[in-house]
């Protein structure tokens, strides 16, 4: 999905930079928008632990230097771990809310400053479906993924109460065929 979401962006005229833990294929990312793009420099790769705050710092550091303003955020790390209440560890718990929910607090956190600086934004934090209904063995999906639908509308009502010029929303796909799929795949036989 966000290999989708940044060449869409970059086709639009956006300078897209895309960020993960996996460098060799977001520079291959990175270099596929490159290509496929008529202007110099429309993508840059910058390594990203998106649950490690001090990256959150580094990125948008990095931004900065590049682009001098921050327009757009698309949230989009996510993962999955199938599991009813009973079979759960607390650790399985808190790596989902740490990527999940955890991550796109930080990046609103560290993006909604730079936006406002700049005088706009719009902030796109993807969620899923799982977030609005849930199911019997997505005990930690469903409330990650609904965790990220309050934040985008809490931040939401923050901007309108400050009058900062930034959009926050959350968007909920229901069943994308990515690996995030795999586990539920895997469940189902």
């Amino acid at each position: 999905m966000g290999k989708a979401d940044a060449f869409l962006l970059a086709k639009e005229g956006a300078k897209v930079f895309l960020t993960d833990i996996d460098e060799a294929n977001g520079k291959k990312v990175a270099d596929e928008i490159n290509n496929a793009s008529t202007s110099d420099n429309t993508a840059y790769f910058i390594k990203h632990d998106v649950s490690q705050e001090k990256d959150w710092e580094h990125v948008m550091a990095e931004i900065s230097k590049i682009s001098g303003s921050l327009d757009i955020l698309v949230n989009n790390a996510g993962i999955m771990k199938t599991g009813h209440i009973d079979e759960l560890s607390l650790e399985d718990w808190r790596m989902l809310n740490t990527i999940n929910t955890e991550s796109q607090f930080l990046g609103c956190k560290y993006a909604l400053p730079h936006m406002a600086n700049s005088g706009k934004g719009s902030i796109i934090n993807i969620s899923s479906i799982s977030g609005i209904v849930a199911g019997w063995n997505t005990a930690a999906y469903n409330s990650s993924k609904a965790g990220v639908r309050h934040l985008s509308k809490s931040i939401a009502l923050y901007c309108g109460k400050k009058d900062i010029d930034v959009r926050c929303n959350s968007v909920h796909p229901a069943f994308v065929n990515t690996p995030i799929l795999d586990p539920m795949n895997q469940a189902v036989g």
